[in-house]
């Protein structure tokens, strides 16, 4: 999803595009209000040449900030939703962190599994290529440990 960008693109972006930080809009300048994109993978993909395409949330960092992270986070975990208050910069793991429950989760609890070996009910989390485990009675309790570890060792990236 990163692209490299010349400071002369970064400057043509700049130059034409607009970004408001309220509703999280791409408009063309002097181009009326209409926003500019379409729905893509949840994500806002805005073409603006023959060859190149943004997200949104791309296009917003470089419009506001003059750079394009190598991750950018939505805080909310709704791709479309590009307001600036709603993007955050972020490594490739934090962005991981972020990420809801899982749809092979049988749980109903992020990070929370049955374990058939020992007959009870795991969370696990891991960061920064380190695995955290406990083990409980109940899937609640589990849940509870896994929310302790995700703030811990998570922080604001947690997602419970």
């Amino acid at each position: 999803m990163t692209q490299k960008l010349t400071d002369l693109y970064v400057k043509f972006i700049r130059n034409n595009y607009n970004y408001d930080p309220e509703t999280g809009f791409i408009t063309r300048k002097g181009g009326g209000i209409k926003p500019l994109g379409f729905l893509n993978r949840g994500y806002i993909r805005v073409q603006l040449t023959s060859r190149d395409r943004f997200y949104a949330h791309q296009l917003a960092f470089i419009i506001k900030e003059g750079y394009l992270p190598e991750e950018i986070d939505h805080k909310d975990r709704n791709r479309a939703n590009n307001k600036w208050d709603n993007l955050r910069v972020a490594t490739d793991s934090q962005n991981n962190y972020n990420r809801g429950i899982a749809s092979n989760n049988t749980s109903g609890y992020k990070g929370v599994s049955w374990d058939k070996r020992l007959g009870l009910w795991g969370a696990r989390l891991e960061s920064n290529y380190k695995i955290y485990k406990s083990f409980h009675k109940t899937k609640e309790e589990a849940h509870a440990a896994y929310c302790k570890m995700a703030e811990k060792y998570h922080g604001e990236f947690a997602n419970v």
